[in-house]
C-alpha cells in the first residue's frame, strides 16, 4: 500500500463527516506552528511529501484553503488559524490524558506521597505511617513537612496524593475529609494566675509573653488568631513563633510563656506541668485530610485515609 493510500485510509481512524483523522489535524497544526513543510516533517518524523499529500487532501475534504504561498513560504488563511486553535485545544486534552495516564502508573505501582503540616508534630505521623505499613508493606511512601499553604497548592497541582494539616479549609477545590473538629486552646504552665479560669480572652494573654505559630497565609488559624486580638482592641504580639504544638507545649512547661495553638491531634498528653485551656473567641482549626478533587483515590490513598481516619476515630 502506498503513503498516498495509507493517507485515506481507516488505519488513521477516521472521524467526522469530513473523513479527517487526528493524524491530518496534527500535519496542520505543525505546518502552522513551525512555519514550513520541511520542519512540520521534521517534527512529525514523516517525510516531506507526506506532509504535502495530507494538506492537500484536508483542503480537498473541506473546501477550504488553508494555505497561500507567498514568496515561497506557506502562509496560513484565516480559516486555518481558526482550525490551528481548535486543534491546539484538543492537544491540551490529550496531554491532560497523559498526566492521569501517569498518575494510574503512579498507583498502581504502590507509590504515596503524603505531606503533614509540621505543628502536627512526629508522634502523631509516626503512628499513621506505622499502622499504614504493617497493612501494606509493599507501598512505598514519600513524606514531606509543610505549610498548608503549600500543602493545598501542591494537592491542586496533583503533587501529593494526602495532605494533613489543621484548617481551617478554605479551598473548596479539593476533596476533604474532617479527622477531629479541634479548636484553638491556650496553654499555660501548671500554677499560671489563669490556670484556673474558666475560658482565656485575649485581653487576659495581653501583657504575657506569647507563643504561638507563624502566619503562613490569610486563611489559616493563625490569621484568626490575630484577627480575634485585634477585635478586642488588643495589641497582638508573639515574642516566640513555632510550627510544632508539641514544641509550644515543652516551652511552655520550661515557663517561657503562655501558648495558643490547635490542640495535640488524636488527645495526645501534654508534657508535665502544661494545662491546656479553652480560648474565646472560639477558633475552630479542624484537622483535615485533603486529596485532589474529582480523582478517585486508588486502593493504597485510601487505605492511608482509614488509618488516618481510625487513628483520630480511636
Amino acid at each position: 500500500m502506498t503513503e498516498s493510500k495509507n493517507i485515506q485510509s481507516s488505519k488513521f481512524h477516521l472521524v467526522g463527516p469530513h473523513g479527517l483523522s487526528i493524524r491530518h489535524l496534527e500535519v496542520v497544526w505543525a505546518v502552522i506552528r513551525s512555519g514550513s513543510q520541511a520542519s512540520a516533517a521534521t517534527m512529525l518524523g514523516i517525510s516531506q511529501p507526506a506532509i504535502s499529500k495530507m494538506l492537500k487532501y484536508v483542503e480537498s475534504r473541506t473546501k477550504l484553503t488553508l494555505f497561500y504561498r507567498v514568496r515561497g513560504r506557506l502562509m496560513p488563511s484565516d480559516e486555518a488559524m481558526v482550525l490551528y486553535n481548535s486543534i491546539g485545544e484538543i492537544f491540551e486534552k490529550v496531554t491532560s490524558s497523559e498526566r492521569l495516564l501517569e498518575d494510574l502508573q503512579h498507583w498502581a505501582k504502590g507509590h504515596i506521597s503524603v505531606a503533614f503540616s509540621s505543628g502536627l508534630g512526629s508522634k502523631f505521623t509516626a503512628l499513621v505511617l506505622a499502622d499504614y505499613q504493617r497493612k501494606n508493606p509493599s507501598t512505598r511512601l514519600r513524606v514531606k513537612l509543610l505549610p498548608p499553604p503549600i500543602i493545598l497548592e501542591r494537592i491542586a497541582h496533583r503533587e501529593l496524593d494526602i495532605g494533613v494539616f489543621h484548617g481551617p479549609l478554605w479551598d473548596r477545590s479539593v476533596q476533604s475529609q474532617l479527622l477531629s473538629n479541634d479548636k484553638i486552646v491556650c496553654l499555660v504552665p501548671v500554677g499560671h494566675k489563669l490556670e484556673n479560669t474558666g475560658a482565656v480572652t485575649p485581653d487576659m494573654v495581653a501583657t504575657e509573653t506569647l507563643i504561638t505559630g507563624p502566619v503562613v497565609g490569610p486563611h489559616t488559624w493563625m490569621q484568626e488568631v490575630q484577627d480575634s486580638f485585634q477585635k478586642a482592641g488588643v495589641p497582638f504580639e508573639a515574642e516566640v513563633e513555632c510550627m510544632h504544638t508539641s514544641h509550644v507545649a515543652e516551652f511552655v512547661a520550661k515557663g517561657i510563656g503562655v501558648g495558643l495553638v490547635p490542640p495535640l491531634p488524636c488527645d495526645f498528653p501534654y508534657p508535665d506541668g502544661v494545662r491546656a485551656l479553652p480560648f474565646e473567641p472560639t477558633i475552630n482549626a479542624p484537622l483535615v485530610a485533603v486529596m485532589p478533587a474529582n480523582r478517585p483515590p486508588a486502593q493504597a490513598t485510601a487505605l492511608l485515609m482509614d488509618c488516618l481516619g481510625k487513628l483520630c476515630a480511636d
